[in-house]
């Protein structure tokens, strides 16, 4: 999970350079699972990762959410390059 999420957190910057607010779930969860002393792979954390932090990449979860963006027309990049710039066309 460490990995992962240095992962994600390194495309961070180039994302929100194009104009756009990034966002991992892994920085919503882990602040509540600490507040509620839980710990990854807990019955707790499960509940709470499950919901936020389901994000594309390698793992059955991420494939699941990337599934699901498709089935509800969301797009899905995979590259940064991928992304539309909102600088470019002016924010909304």
């Amino acid at each position: 999970m460490d990995d992962n999420l240095r992962f994600l957190e390194s495309v961070a910057p180039p994302i929100f350079d194009v104009g756009h607010i990034p966002m991992i779930g892994e920085w919503v969860a882990l602040p509540i699972m600490n507040q509620l002393g839980s710990i990854v792979g807990d019955d707790r954390s499960l509940e709470i990762l499950t919901p936020t932090a389901e994000l594309p990449g390698s793992s059955a979860g991420a494939d699941n959410d990337v599934r699901i963006a498709n089935q509800l027309g969301i797009p899905v990049y995979t590259r940064v390059a991928e992304i539309p710039s909102h600088r470019d066309a002016g924010a909304q």
